[in-house]
């Protein structure tokens, strides 16, 4: 039970409208037990003595459940005043405010979820410690009630600012190194060997600029490479794989950081040679991951073959599409991955550090609805659509945690300051001790 009771546990003041219920139950005086006589009123709230105990036995996280007599300046006591307080006010706020049966259902589901139960395994351990579950669920409405009350209004009166945000992070040495970006980049380079006259390095730097304009006009790199000995590619077919900022040289990273995706890079000169870089894809914290809903049209080819014929039939193919002619019909007769071919050369949807590079960077370089060029992966040829692109459900960006993260304190901030103001003026009074 004392990891139920653990679980129950929150921030003090937390009432964030967007974190999971948790903290203690606001037992109110509405169900009379056994022993039913008021120990505590906190302005117009009365509590029993068995409704003090419930309230202290979770509070204090205790191993069993006995009855306890309030006591002021405890740690518990104390906090349980400022629930009560919190209660009386979204009272006044709000004297005609109802909490329904289907939102306390929903809370204790979504409790005893994170305790890996079932809300009746929840109300049986409390059962079984000597909670009354209709206190237990009273309590509980209350809690909403804060929060529906008190903690909508606060919550929709702030705001926090990306610049905020931003400050946040710099002043953090470890989020600063979370928040740098993530880069996925093929590169090659032409190779400057020493001793070469000022001409044969010059003629090196003048294939370097041929070569980025043939990767500008759609050539696969792969296999510009393959065509001058002094010329070479990083990885599979020039890919580098995902670098973080820190792991390339500045040269590269200045060069990734004034790209769009897709982008090629100028001719970069250090002291082994000229470079080229083009830019696949980019992460950062600020950037939430995607998936491509894309469908294909495949054609085998060995890795050593020309494919330049092979390329121009699928460009008419292509034509063919754009003419009226139906691209799931054509995949599904001509096609050569058999996984795709008969749902019409759906891929479904996709996370492109998944899948070849090459196919990635085409995908990239689409808008929803258009057919790329031939494009040459390493299983061969494609024409592929691209068909929706959609964010990934359920992934946090650093950016939206400390969003959170200022939000919560922002909030924890103005109860405790409405907190000090209801105590102030409030009546409180131990009856009996």
């Amino acid at each position: 039970m004392k990891n139920l009771a653990n679980q129950l546990m929150a921030a003090r003041w937390r009432y964030s409208l967007l974190a999971a219920f948790g903290g203690l139950f606001l037992l109110m005086a509405a169900h009379a037990q056994e022993i039913d006589e008021v120990v505590l009123i906190v302005d117009d709230l009365a509590v029993t003595e068995h409704e003090y105990s419930v309230l202290h036995f979770i509070q204090t996280q205790a191993d069993t459940f006995t009855q306890v007599a309030p006591e002021l300046g405890n740690d518990a006591t104390e906090t349980i005043i400022d629930d009560l307080l919190l209660t009386a006010h979204a009272k006044r706020l709000a004297p005609d405010a109802v909490i329904s049966e289907a939102q306390i259902d929903q809370a204790i589901k979504g409790l005893a979820g994170r305790n890996q139960l079932t809300a009746e395994q929840l109300l049986g351990q409390l059962r079984s410690q000597g909670v009354d579950t209709e206190i237990f669920k009273s309590g509980l409405a209350q809690r909403l009630l804060v929060q529906q009350v008190i903690g909508q209004r606060i919550a929709g009166s702030l705001n926090v600012s990306p610049t905020e945000i931003q400050e946040y992070i710099d002043n953090r040495p470890e989020l600063r190194n979370q928040a740098k970006k993530t880069y996925r980049a093929s590169h090659l380079v032409v190779s400057v060997d020493e001793g070469l006259s000022k001409n044969e390095v010059k003629a090196l730097a003048d294939l370097a600029g041929e070569i980025r304009a043939r990767l500008q006009a759609g050539e696969d790199i792969g296999a510009l490479a393959e065509e001058y000995d002094s010329v070479s590619t990083s990885g599979n077919n020039g890919d580098l794989g995902w670098k973080k900022q820190d792991d390339l040289p500045e040269l590269f990273v200045s060069a990734l950081d004034a790209l769009q995706v897709g982008g090629i890079s100028g001719v970069l000169e250090s002291s082994n040679g000229f470079h080229l870089l083009v830019l696949t894809d980019v992460k950062s914290a600020s950037s939430a991951p995607q998936e491509y809903h894309v469908r294909h049209i495949a054609k085998a080819l060995p890795e050593e073959a020309d494919g330049r014929e092979l390329a121009s039939q699928l460009r008419n193919v292509k034509y063919q599409i754009l003419a009226g002619l139906d691209f799931a019909a054509i995949a599904r007769t001509q096609s050569d991955d058999a996984g795709s071919a008969s749902g019409g050369g759906n891929l479904g949807w996709i996370r492109l550090e998944q899948i070849d590079p090459a196919f990635a960077q085409a995908i990239l370089t689409l808008e929803v609805g258009l057919i790329s060029d031939p494009v040459r992966s390493s299983y061969g040829l494609h024409l592929i659509q691209l068909l929706q692109v959609r964010n990934v459900q359920g992934v946090s960006t650093l950016e939206s945690q400390v969003q959170q993260r200022i939000f919560s304190g922002k909030l924890d901030e103005q109860m405790q300051d409405l907190l000090n103001d209801l105590k102030q003026s409030a009546l409180i009074e131990v009856v009996k001790s």
